[in-house]
Order: structure tokens, then C-alpha cells, then sequence
């Protein structure tokens, strides 16, 4: 007892001398405010790392390093398990691995959730795709191991519902403001968007939605990349980089004319249009948000025309 407490004592003079905050905590690392002396579980928090603390010793330790366009926090824990590796782009979260498991996390550009990707090895286990209506969460679809699933939820003036279906059909749950809930079930489609979802042996799947008499089908890899989108008169392309950030974007249409836009650290930078295998004009996107267009004739450019940051006013053109 006494050389626990010499240890005990040791510890916070130490902590002291490099400047530690104590914070008191419970077993996942919380802050619960001012530490008292017989918490059970407290935070030390130190210039350049987080450790966590419980009735046994050190539970983890978490650090953070910044990078030019990302910070990367790593959590290395006590009991031997692998280390949890969370990657932040400007403060949201766009990856989580521990392991050989890795989970991907994309979003709007408006900042909403639009797609997570658990993979392990490599290997698509599961990914879920978030739909919205005015900002609210309104859709969930989950594939995988062969399967898939659709979440439909919201409110409308006087009610809440809750929709879940699959393949095989599919439950409706509608509560009304007094509490009464009523619930319908159906066997295949009675959907007003109806989703088929094919899975494919090495992991990648597609996605057929139908509403009306529109079709469309969307592609995605064994990584859960979505790689093309098939319209019914046009096709996109998507090319993506190591990071799995967008880079390229091609727009092929039904009559032969081509858009390709492409991307540096998810902004648009450039977009060229071509039709009958020839250039009609090509599009630079400045940081201050000016733009430059090019346009040709029979292939050759003829004029650059400069617009202004509104995309409107015409600042200049320079003809060749």
C-alpha cells in the first residue's frame, strides 16, 4: 500500500512538472469536469497528448498530428489492441481504421453524411447511402454481404413515419400526435422510388432506381466507389485518386458530346467540352472564384473570355 501510494505520488508530481490538466472522466474517456482525488477514471491531458486513465493503469493514449490539409489522431491502447487511426479533413471525419478495418466517410458539399465504407482487406463489408429532405435525414440504404436494405423515416404535418423494406418486401409504421400508430405491410415494390440492388461476387454492387418512367443506374467497386451513373440519355464516369478523393468526372451523352471536369482536393478546377471528337471550349475555375472560358472553332481556340466572380459579368476577352 505504501509503494502505491509513493507511485501515486510520483505520478502527479511528474504530471505536474510537464504541465498536465487533470480532468476527471469515467471508462470511455468523457471529460466530466474537475478531477477529485478518488475518481476512479481521470484525464491527463498534456501539450502534445490525451491519456486515460483507470482503476488498473493507463487505458490509452491519444495524440494529434497536424498535416497540410488533414489532422490525423492516434489512439494507441494499453491492453495490446490494434491502433485507432481517425483522419479529419477541414474537422469532419473521413477516415477510421484499426486494423485492416477501414471505414470511409463522404459528404455533401453542403456538409451532410452522404456515404459511409466499411471495408477490411480491402474488401467491401458494408456501405450505407444517406438520403435528405430539406436537410433532414429522410433515407438510409444499406448493402451488404449480398443483401441490402432501405430506412425511410420523417414527418409530415400531424404525424411521424418509419418505413423499412428489402427484397422481399417491406413495413410501413405511421404515429399519429395523440400516439396511435398504425402499421402496414407489403410483399415486393410499393415504393415511389423503387430501388433493385445487385451484388456482385468481388464485393462491388449496383444500385437501379426507378421513379416513373426514369431509370437510374449507379455502379460501385468492391471499395464502394461510385464509378459511373447511367441516365437515360447520358452516362457519368468517376476517376478517384489513392485517397479515394474525386478527381475526374466524364459526361458522355447520347449524341457523341463529351464534358470531362476535374477536381484538386474536391474543388472543381477545370471542365473541357468536346463534341464529334473535337474541342468547342474548355473552362478554368480560379481560386477567387473568377473563371476563364476558351472557346474554339474546328479545334483550334479563338478567344478566351474572363467572367467575374458572379459567373455573369464579363471582365475581358482576348482574342487569338
Amino acid at each position: 500500500m505504501k509503494r502505491l501510494l509513493l507511485s501515486c505520488t510520483m505520478f502527479f508530481c511528474l504530471a505536474a512538472l510537464l504541465g498536465a490538466t487533470m480532468r476527471s472522466s469515467n471508462s470511455i474517456g468523457q471529460d466530466r469536469g474537475e478531477w477529485l482525488h478518488d475518481d476512479q477514471y481521470y484525464l491527463v491531458q498534456l501539450p502534445n497528448q490525451t491519456q486515460l486513465h483507470g482503476p488498473d493503469g493507463l487505458v490509452w493514449a491519444k495524440q494529434m498530428f497536424d498535416g497540410e490539409q488533414e489532422q490525423t489522431v492516434v489512439t494507441r491502447y494499453a491492453d495490446g489492441r490494434a491502433d485507432l487511426i481517425e483522419v479529419y479533413q477541414d474537422a469532419f471525419l473521413v477516415r477510421r481504421q484499426s486494423g485492416s478495418a477501414i471505414t470511409y466517410y463522404q459528404y455533401s458539399a453542403d456538409g451532410l453524411l452522404v456515404q459511409t465504407t466499411h471495408v477490411i482487406d480491402g474488401r467491401l463489408q458494408e456501405a450505407r447511402l444517406y438520403g435528405y429532405h430539406k436537410a433532414a435525414l429522410a433515407t438510409i440504404l444499406t448493402v451488404s454481404d449480398g443483401q441490402s436494405n432501405l430506412r425511410t423515416f420523417g414527418m409530415f404535418k400531424d404525424h411521424a413515419y418509419y418505413a423499412y423494406s428489402d427484397a422481399e418486401g417491406g413495413q410501413l409504421f405511421t404515429t399519429f400526435a395523440k400516439g396511435r400508430t398504425i402499421g402496414e405491410y407489403w410483399i415486393g415494390e410499393q415504393k415511389q422510388e423503387k430501388l433493385s440492388v445487385t451484388t456482385y461476387e468481388d464485393g462491388a454492387f449496383s444500385i437501379l432506381r426507378k421513379r416513373g418512367d426514369e431509370e437510374i443506374l449507379q455502379q460501385y467497386d468492391a471499395s464502394g466507389l461510385l464509378v459511373s451513373s447511367k441516365y437515360p440519355s447520358y452516362l457519368v464516369e468517376y476517376r478517384y485518386n489513392e485517397n479515394r478523393v474525386l478527381i475526374e468526372e466524364r459526361i458522355i451523352e447520347a449524341g457523341g458530346k463529351m464534358t470531362s471536369k476535374k477536381y484538386e482536393e474536391g474543388k472543381l478546377v477545370e471542365s473541357t467540352e468536346e463534341a464529334g471528337g473535337r474541342v468547342v471550349q474548355s473552362t478554368r475555375y480560379n481560386e477567387d472564384g473568377s473563371s476563364v472560358q476558351t472557346l474554339y472553332t474546328e479545334g483550334r481556340r479563338y478567344a478566351d473570355v474572363t467572367y467575374a466572380v458572379d459567373g455573369k459579368r464579363v471582365l475581358s476577352i482576348t482574342y487569338y
